[in-house]
């Protein structure tokens, strides 16, 4: 690949396998082509339609990723507002006051904390389904393959081999699993 400038024209080149592209020239970038045609090969439908497939099921995942974080932040705005509540009506019959502020915060602080949890669960289950980590600005949702439950001991191992009666000592593969981790 060589680059060099058009003195007439004042455009970069970039010729490559005899290709030559104006790499100054705004063109609009043109998405990854998924679509079905009939002149692709079966195989590479099937790909490209599991491609297509994949990605939807990814964009789903960082959506919920934004609701999630929408009701944290929610959760958040909910408990400065009681704490700043609580703060002017220390000096006047501080306990009724405070028992009043929970009184009518509480429900829709558990109902907030409901959501984040039914969206938490939602997306451990989409991540378990798509099978990798998905992330976005504020998440990383990390996916971990299940470890193998391997042997009981290195012994039983070189015995497994010659006596394949002796994998029914090997512990089962865990599952896999799902951690949220938040981005600083």
């Amino acid at each position: 690949m060589f680059e060099y400038p058009d003195d007439d024209l004042g455009h970069r080149f970039i010729v490559s396998g005899g290709e030559v592209v104006d790499i100054d020239e705004q063109v609009s970038p043109r998405p990854l082509d998924l679509s079905i045609s009939h002149r692709i090969a079966p195989w590479e439908r099937e790909y490209r339609k599991e491609l297509r497939k994949q990605m939807e099921e990814q964009e789903k995942v960082e959506t919920m990723l934004y609701q999630l974080h929408d009701c944290e932040q929610a959760l958040i705005a909910l408990q400065m507002k009681q704490d700043e509540l609580i703060d002017q009506v220390m000096p006047d019959e501080v306990k009724q006051a405070i028992a009043e502020i929970h009184a009518e915060f509480d429900p829709r602080m558990s109902i907030a904390a409901a959501n984040v949890e039914n969206i938490k669960q939602v997306i451990r289950v989409e991540i378990l389904k798509l099978g990798r980590t998905v992330e976005n600005e504020f998440y990383q949702v990390q996916w971990k393959k299940g470890r193998s439950g391997g042997f009981d001991t290195k012994m039983l191992e070189g015995m497994a081999r010659l006596i394949p009666q002796l994998n029914d000592a090997r512990r089962p593969d865990s599952e896999p699993t799902v951690s949220f981790n938040p981005k600083r």
